[in-house]
């Protein structure tokens, strides 16, 4: 079903930032499979009190492609 969204050769702009600290690194590995990273800024914490702000402060886009069939 996913492979039916995006056209072969196509690609789609994805940018996200973790909303489960505990589990970036599962976020991170989906990611790896990722043609190119295209930016990762960090912005100031909106509630630097908060659990995991330092995560949450963090904006990740990247590029995802799909294969030529």
């Amino acid at each position: 079903m996913a492979r039916a969204a995006l056209a072969p050769g196509g690609c789609a702009l994805v940018l996200y930032m973790h909303h489960r600290p505990h589990l970036a690194t599962r976020d991170m590995a989906f990611f790896a499979q990722a043609r190119e990273e295209v930016v990762t800024e960090r912005f100031p914490p909106m509630f630097p009190e908060d659990l995991g702000a330092e995560v949450w402060a963090t904006v990740y886009g990247w590029k995802l492609t799909r294969d030529a069939d």
